[in-house]
């Protein structure tokens, strides 16, 4: 089945987020190409960003120059591990050029510069390791690792290797994200002053998706859990936005005795004062000098508003639902007196609209999760990256995805759940 695909240039130009979309561009002193994809695993996260990386840019020929000289990412390849007629099936769908029955096969395949690894989570070191030592760059769909060890060895692999590296969390990537870290909390023209608390929830009920206790969210064995499918968005947030070195962490779950894996947990951390001291001698009005916390909560058990909300000291964003995948921030300046507020709402529109973008052969082709069309942001990122010869994505540095990890593995071990390994599961 072959699919095609339209897009509004000027629908993404004008978007505020459409700087994000930026790819290489020939500066008329580089020869420049096309990063070339391969996907590994054609599940439903490798649907959606196929998917959203098409109706962004196009279909295009890895060979033949872009008539606006510029370079977007161009899919070539893609391998499912369960049969060559599955990936085959893949490939029609998505108009890939090429397919395997094997990672092997693609991973041998010169033609792939970059691999996005969508693959079950059980094999994320295995399969990780497989791309690094084939010499391709990686981006590892989160969970980057089933815990801090694997975590860490995936790194030093990365880097020993000279290969780009970077966990796929794409909430790092939207404009609404980029928008609060680099403008709002930068001290301009919100002057919103210093965080005092992160509060975030992600809860989603996996009865409108997913059969208990068959689906592989509910699977031990698999890697299920809400710590892995769930806990990584509201985590990567307050790294981001609060550091990597939390002075304590306390987190209360729930596990369910029958699979193993966790189904909701809450969890609280205390962050250092962000702000010395002597830089508040000469406040007008001096503050206490502690530090933030942050108060997180995620599950499966129903569904939540899934919002952000960010206090600081003179007003509050609040980044609107669903808020790891958002489309809307909402910031609330104080005004002198008690409860006196200005707000004003920032939309940064998906680059084209979720839902039926493409069609083929009669089939009109979805997302099956929200706002995935916002893949565009990573995918671009990562060949902005590459082409610059980074190995690491400053928006999503590997020290921070390492962070995360071994927050999870503290929070898995208070709640009284086994923290899984690759080579026992």
């Amino acid at each position: 089945m072959s699919s095609s695909f339209s897009t509004s240039p000027e629908s993404l130009a004008s978007s505020p987020g459409s700087t994000l979309l930026r790819v290489p561009t020939d500066n008329g002193s580089n020869k420049i190409r096309s990063l070339r994809w391969g996907i590994l695993g054609c599940g439903r996260v490798s649907h959606d960003f196929c998917l959203a990386v098409h109706s962004a840019f196009g279909i295009r020929d890895a060979s033949a120059p872009a008539d606006d000289k510029t370079a977007p990412p161009v899919i070539v390849a893609c391998a499912s591990a369960s049969s060559a007629s599955s990936a085959s099936s893949f490939a029609s769908r998505h108009s890939i050029p090429r397919s395997y029955g094997s990672y092997s096969a693609l991973l041998a395949d010169p033609d792939v510069d970059v691999v996005y690894v969508g693959t079950v989570h059980r094999t994320r070191l295995r399969d990780a390791t497989a791309v690094i030592s084939a010499g391709k760059h990686l981006v590892l769909e989160k969970p980057f690792a089933l815990n801090y060890e694997d975590a860490v060895a995936i790194v030093a692999k990365a880097r020993e290797a000279g290969v780009f590296c970077m966990e796929g969390m794409w909430t790092r990537f939207f404009p609404v994200l980029r928008h609060v870290a680099e403008n709002v909390l930068s001290d301009g023209e919100e002057g919103l002053g210093g965080i005092v608390q992160i509060t975030s929830d992600f809860h989603f009920n996996t009865e409108d998706s997913e059969k208990y206790p068959d689906s592989p969210l509910y699977s031990f064995k698999l890697a299920g859990g809400a710590a892995m499918y769930v806990a990584p968005y509201p985590l990567h947030v307050a790294t981001m936005l609060l550091g990597r070195t939390p002075l304590a962490i306390s987190a209360v779950g729930r596990v369910d005795t029958g699979t193993g894996v966790d189904l909701q947990a809450s969890v609280s951390l205390a962050y250092p004062a962000l702000v010395p001291d002597e830089n508040k001698k000469n406040d007008e009005r001096p503050r206490p000098n502690v530090g933030p916390l942050a108060s997180l909560h995620y599950g499966f058990l129903t569904e939540s508003g899934e919002t952000t909300s960010i206090l600081c000291e003179r007003g509050r964003i609040t980044i609107n639902g669903p808020s790891h995948c958002p489309t809307s921030v909402t910031v609330e300046r104080k005004l002198p007196g008690r409860g006196e507020k200005e707000t004003k709402t920032t939309n940064f529109p998906l680059p084209v609209q979720c839902g039926a973008v493409a069609e083929g052969d009669g089939e009109t082709m979805e997302y099956f999760y929200p706002n995935s069309a916002g893949f565009a942001y990573e995918a671009a990122a990562v060949c902005r990256h590459i082409a610059a010869g980074k190995l690491e994505a400053p928006e999503c540095p590997l020290d921070d995805t390492l962070a995360v990890m071994k927050i999870l593995d503290e929070v898995r071990k208070q709640i009284g759940m086994d923290i899984p390994k690759e080579a026992e599961i």
